[in-house]
């Protein structure tokens, strides 16, 4: 009996040790899992307020971006659009009239000269087209659409130099020649559906930058 208890003493005696010189080592491990996974959610958070920061900053350089093409090209552009087309409507009303297919530049080449107020319109006409060639080649870099860079404006450009040289009496006949560089009506359309899209893309900008 003795013996026995002397064995159960032993035995306590030597758990306890052991204990004793794992605890540090247990205690140290679980203070390492713990810290790894502090880490692990502190880098999670970190890199997720990183994204955040990335897409508000990117979100902000788009919103600036639209702003340039809107105040500085679409905006503009179409603004002279508008008014060359309301003094175009009255300036070309009574020749439509007579002449459906009534063309101005073609009208110039053949000779037909236009006196009194009609002179005066399309004068001014020519100019507000001077004023569209200006920004333009000003601002050619913002202009993000493929149909009018390579398509449009190109003709648009093309027309009023002709226009111009016409109306000066430099360039006259062979109107059949330069019939393609009438002025093409569909840029004021695109120009109007591309500054609407930007404009809901503005929008679109304005909301997800407030939200975040």
């Amino acid at each position: 009996m003795v013996l026995l208890h002397c064995n159960s003493v032993s035995s306590s005696s030597n758990f306890i040790s052991i204990v004793k010189d794992l605890g540090p080592v247990i205690i140290s491990a679980i203070a390492l899992i713990f810290s790894y996974f502090l880490t692990k959610r502190t880098l999670k958070t970190q890199l997720k307020q990183t994204k955040m920061t990335f897409d508000a900053q990117k979100d902000t350089e788009a919103r600036r971006e639209i702003y340039k093409k809107l105040n500085d090209f679409y905006g503009p552009l179409l603004q002279i659009r508008q008014e060359s087309n309301k003094l175009y409507e009255k300036f070309s009303e009574k020749y439509r009239n007579k002449d459906p297919n009534f063309a101005t530049l073609t009208y110039l080449l053949n000779g037909f000269k236009f006196e009194g107020n009609d002179e005066i319109l399309l004068k001014e006409i020519i100019e507000l087209g001077s004023k569209c060639e200006k920004i333009i080649h000003s601002k050619a870099g913002l202009i993000d659409d493929s149909e009018l860079r390579t398509n449009l404006i190109p003709k648009a450009i093309n027309h009023f130099f002709i226009l111009r040289l016409a109306k000066e009496g430099v360039l006259i006949g062979e109107s059949e020649k330069y019939k393609d560089l009438t002025f093409p009506r569909e840029l004021d359309v695109v120009l109007e559906k591309r500054k609407k899209q930007l404009e809901e893309d503005l929008v679109a900008l304005n909301k997800r930058i407030a939200d975040q």
